[in-house]
C-alpha cells in the first residue's frame, strides 16, 4: 500500500517511539495533525493500534525507488525522450 512522504515521515517517527505530542514538534505540527494523519493509516491497514500499524507496515513489500536520486528505467529520462541515463548524485565527481 502507498504511503504519502507526510505518512512516511510519521511512520520512521512512530517506529522510534515518539508519541503524537514528540512527533508533531519534530515535523511543526500539533498533536492534533499527527493523531488526523495516523488515523486513516489504521483504516487502510485495517488495525486498531501503532504496533499493529507498524507490523502491518514492516510487511508490505517495498516500492522501488524513482526520486532525483534514482536510475530511471530503460535508460531514458523521466520525459520520456531521449537515451539519457540518470545517473545517482553520489557517483557524480563535479
Amino acid at each position: 500500500m502507498h504511503l504519502s512522504p507526510r505518512e512516511l515521515q510519521i511512520v520512521v517517527l512512530l517506529q522510534q517511539g515518539l508519541t503524537n505530542k514528540e512527533i508533531g514538534l519534530a515535523l511543526g505540527l500539533s498533536q492534533h495533525t499527527v493523531r488526523d494523519n495516523i488515523s486513516p493509516m489504521f483504516a487502510r491497514f485495517s488495525v486498531k493500534n501503532r504496533a499493529a500499524l507498524l507490523a502491518a507496515i514492516s510487511t508490505q513489500p517495498a516500492r522501488p525507488s524513482i526520486g532525483k536520486n534514482s536510475v530511471t528505467p530503460r535508460g531514458t529520462d523521466r520525459r520520456g525522450g531521449g537515451e539519457r541515463r540518470s545517473v545517482p548524485r553520489s557517483l557524480v565527481q563535479e
